[in-house]
């Protein structure tokens, strides 16, 4: 145990150092702050399956839907020149695995999660430091079927993101489970990127192509590596610098379930959805 606990305490330090090293504040004259900034530093993930967001989608060939409700937003940010950016938020999301039969839709599972971030943006980089509870819950259609588990886990995680260009993005990162019950090996790594096209105007407002790919290793169950695909159309309200768009997507799937009461068990699949950027 206390070895653990040493590990996990050089991990957090490490991760702690790391942020702080990255291109970094450089406070000036021009310092300000705002307060419920009309968006927050740090895009969130669009291939990632838990990073808060609201949206639902279908598994294609399996009759099972997933639906999300979620958000990740700064509560602060402190302008410290016209080109860097510190933030403090707040995060959560609620997820739901449904089975459809007939005209009824009985829950298989239900997760939680809620943290608090601090976020920073100089030019083309951005990180995101972030701490996070997670827990999952069986499903009242299959408390009959199987036999439920305590699933609860505290998490810090960094993930690094370099803008390539107005259309590529590129992000890496990892982090330490520092409390989990059932015991897991604490580390995690992610890496990923996406990639847009140009405009082009779809009933008076922009529509572009998109494709994103996200990667993540978990040192538990012996190794698992999650591939998560996702390709559509994100469409917005407008060609200003905003994160507001309906998204239409085609997901691929491929490594251990990400609902926390299934995730010792493989998954393979292909799902169509629809997610609401705010």
């Amino acid at each position: 145990m206390k070895i653990v606990l040493k590990k996990n305490f050089v991990v957090i330090c490490g991760l702690i150092v790391v942020f702080l090293l990255m291109p970094g504040p450089s406070f000036s004259a021009e310092k300000s702050w705002i307060f419920l900034p009309s968006r927050s530093l740090f895009a969130p993930l669009i291939a990632d399956l838990r990073e808060p967001q609201t949206g639902f989608f279908t598994l294609i060939n399996k009759n099972r839907y997933v639906g999300t409700i979620g958000q990740s937003i700064d509560l602060f940010q402190w302008k410290l020149s016209s080109k860097e950016r510190i933030s403090w938020g707040v995060h959560g999301a609620a997820y739901a695995m449904l089975d459809y039969g007939g005209r009824a839709f009985p829950m298989r599972a239900n997760d939680w999660q809620y943290g608090t971030s601090i976020s920073h943006s100089k030019k083309k980089f951005s990180q995101r430091l972030e701490f996070t509870h997670a827990s999952a819950h069986l499903g009242d259609s299959l408390t009959n079927e199987r036999d439920w588990f305590k699933y609860s886990r505290e998490y810090f995680r960094l993930i690094l993101s370099y803008d390539y260009n107005d259309y590529i993005r590129f992000y890496g990162g990892g982090g330490a489970v520092v409390h989990t019950f059932p015991h897991v090996n604490p580390i995690f790594f992610q890496g990923g990127g996406e990639i847009f096209s140009s405009s082009k105007d779809f009933l008076s407002h922009p529509i572009r192509l998109y494709g994103a790919y996200d990667l993540k290793f978990k040192d538990e169950a012996g190794g698992i590596w999650n591939n998560s695909v996702q390709f559509g159309t994100q469409w917005k309200p407008s060609r200003k610098q905003t994160r507001k768009a309906i998204r239409l997507g085609i997901h691929y799937f491929n490594g251990n379930n990400e609902f926390g009461q299934f995730y010792l068990e493989k998954e393979d699949y292909w799902g169509v959805g629809i997610y609401f950027d705010s």
